[in-house]
């Protein structure tokens, strides 16, 4: 099952990063993990219509800082549907999504432990002239780190 539905995602996010990006916004986040504590990170976001009208790609890596002898980090490629989508007249900035997570946890004196899984999440973002910031939360499953998550960030 866990290879199917990982099979399906990987459908989604290919697709779509073969359409072609009419908009790149850079920015950083932040936010704080169940499990792993705070993180920061990066993220890069395209707009794509190529499966859903205003539907975007984000791609991002986050540190965590979870304390101890322990390092973790982590890659996540997600595809985000806006909430406009399934009410077309509505100014909604509310959007919900999926993806691949790859994660990578190393204890001090140990081998890194590469683990893939998947995310599902949901959030809001704010226009900001030039610039927009955005909050969201999410689950990562199928995966050695499973964790909820909370965060926010800027996109330039």
């Amino acid at each position: 099952m866990k290879r199917i539905v990982m099979a399906m995602a990987l459908a989604v996010i290919v697709a779509g990063a073969a359409a072609p990006a009419s908009a790149l916004d850079l920015g950083i986040q932040g936010g704080y993990g169940g499990d792993l504590d705070w993180y920061i990170g990066a993220r890069a976001e395209f707009e794509t219509a190529f499966i859903l009208k205003n539907a975007r790609m984000v791609g991002d890596f986050d540190y965590f800082f979870p304390g101890g002898n322990f390092n973790y980090y982590e890659f996540d490629l997600n595809y985000l549907w806006p909430m406009t989508t399934l009410a077309e007249n509505t100014d909604s900035n509310l959007y919900i999504g999926a993806g691949l997570n790859v994660g990578a946890g190393k204890p001090d004196n140990g081998d890194t432990n590469w683990s893939i899984g998947m995310n599902v999440l949901g959030g809001v973002s704010y226009d900001l002239g030039e610039r927009s910031a955005f909050l969201e939360g999410g689950y990562t499953f199928f995966s050695d780190y499973d964790q909820w998550h909370i965060g926010t960030g800027f996109l330039f």
